[in-house]
């Protein structure tokens, strides 16, 4: 080290130091903070590898905690499957039978994307993503789970079948939802979209 490089001093707080000073100090001192430093507070280097920690603690953590919020928000839709199947299966007709058959299709087809969203690593070169969506996400909302307590739960099935049994063929949900919104029923101003309301259903 050359001898125009200070040498740390602890009578002196605007000392610079030498760059392997400063990585030595900094991995030394274990300092949460460096605020908590006795000196080299203003060292460029010292401030620089606390930055760089601080940028990879911020990502760490954000990514734990969108690890919590993926298991939260699968064990929460997971739930409101198993539910749907119970009482399907409580009813004990065979189109029931084949209702709750079809939701457990889809909830193993649900995990199974979660799975390879959260769980396998792509070795291979992902083909290049088109660009993010503006305008068409405005109108394409995603679908946050909706719960309801039994009365409303009641409500909304009482309606949905009534609302079968008027209209033929295939259910147009888009209908069922603004329908639902002109007869005032309450448990359907828990829904924002059409779409949470086929989710949910």
């Amino acid at each position: 080290m050359a001898s125009s490089t200070l040498a740390i001093n602890q009578h002196n707080t605007e000392e610079e130091l030498h760059p392997l000073q400063a990585l030595g100090y900094f991995i030394c001192s274990q300092a949460a903070s460096i605020n908590t430093l006795d000196y080299g507070k203003n060292d460029k280097t010292v401030k620089l590898l606390y930055s760089i920690a601080h940028t990879n603690l911020v990502q760490l953590s954000g990514e734990e905690e969108e690890k919590l919020e993926a298991i939260s928000n699968i064990c929460n839709s997971n739930q409101i499957q198993l539910q749907k199947i119970k009482i399907c299966l409580e009813k004990g007709d065979e189109a029931s039978k084949e209702k709750a058959l079809s939701y457990v299709d889809n909830t193993l087809e649900y995990s199974r994307r979660q799975k390879r969203k959260y769980c396998e690593t792509i070795e291979t070169t992902p083909i290049e993503e088109t660009p993010p969506l503006v305008h068409l996400n405005k109108k394409r909302q995603q679908s946050i789970p909706v719960y309801l307590n039994d009365e409303h739960k009641a409500e909304l099935h009482r309606f949905v079948q009534r609302f079968k049994s008027i209209e033929s063929g295939r259910t147009n949900w888009k209908k069922c939802f603004q329908q639902g919104h002109l007869d005032s029923i309450q448990a359907m101003k828990h829904f924002k979209t059409n779409e949470s309301l086929i989710c949910h259903h």
